[in-house]
Parts: C-alpha cells; structure tokens; sequence
C-alpha cells in the first residue's frame, strides 16, 4: 500500500457516485484530500459516497453537472473552486458504454452521446481545470480508460473508439 499523502488538495472526481468512481473518490479523501463527488443523475448515490467519506473524517461535497456539456463543465469548475477555494486534482472517471448493438443496427444518436460523455467530457473538463491547475503552479489530471481501448468489445463500438481516443488525448 502506498502512503498518499494529500492534505490540503483538492480533488474531483467525474462520475464519483459510484463504482470505480467511489473508490476513487474515498481513496483521495482517506489521503486527506477534500473531494467534490461528480454526479450526472443519481444524486442519492453522490450524497452516500459524501457521507461515507464525512463518517470517516473526510472532507467531501457532491456537485452535478453533465460533462457533455461545455457550459455546464464550467459552472462546476466554479462551484468547486468556490467551494474549496481550488481544484488540484482531476479524474476524469465519467462514463458510460451503451446498449449492445452492431454497428448498422445502432443507433447514432446513442453513439455520439457515450463519445460525448467518455470523450469530450474529460477534454472539456481538462480544458477548464488546466487554466485553474496553471494559475496555482500545480495540478494532475488523471483520466480513467479502459482495457477496451485496446481489446474490442463486441457490440460497444462507441465505448471502445472512446476509451482509444481518451487514451491518445492522455
């Protein structure tokens, strides 16, 4: 076990209600890093990871937005420097892999919204942290892929050429 030690950063944690995302997010807090837990829609779930991390003497706050959106990025990128006064680390852990389905019996729609949220998202939430992480002299942004940028995932067309490209942005 590696002894992090994290007092006094900030981190944010994309996709932090649940999963690998949750681990992620009481991992940094167990480290001593005050952690905004991301959510898109389960906010019960957010508010479970927030109290787990609060019982054990953490410091955590759950924010919402939808990271395939640009304008909605930003205001949380506001809402958690205005809360913790900054952001030091990013994971961009968000994501989503679909409904199973050949390409040709897919639906394109559903294609662009998982390279939205497992793509662009991370790319727009790295764009808005960078300026932030480089106006205090410090900063890491860690984005969470998978093995399937590398080994196809029969039916998840979108989800694999999303984890590849993430891994080329990274």
């Amino acid at each position: 076990m590696i002894n992090l030690d994290l007092q006094g950063r900030r981190a944010l944690v994309t996709g932090g209600s649940g999963g690998l995302g949750r681990a992620i997010a009481e991992t940094l807090a167990a480290a001593g890093a005050q952690v905004a837990v991301h959510y898109r829609k389960g906010l019960d779930e957010a508010e479970a990871v927030v109290a787990a991390i609060q019982k054990q003497g953490g410091k955590a706050q759950a924010f919402q937005a939808d990271v395939a959106d640009p304008a909605a990025v930003e205001k949380l990128l506001q809402a958690v420097e205005g809360a913790f006064g900054g952001l030091d680390i990013l994971v961009n852990n968000a994501g989503m892999d679909g409904q199973r389905a050949s390409v040709g019996e897919d639906d394109p729609q559903a294609w662009e919204k998982i390279l939205a949220v497992d793509l662009m998202g991370p790319y727009y939430c790295a764009r808005a942290a960078i300026p932030r992480m480089e106006k205090a002299k410090r900063g890491v942004i860690i984005n969470i892929t998978s093995v399937h940028e590398f080994i196809p995932w029969e039916g998840y067309s979108a989800y694999t050429s999303a984890k590849a490209g993430l891994s080329m942005f990274t």
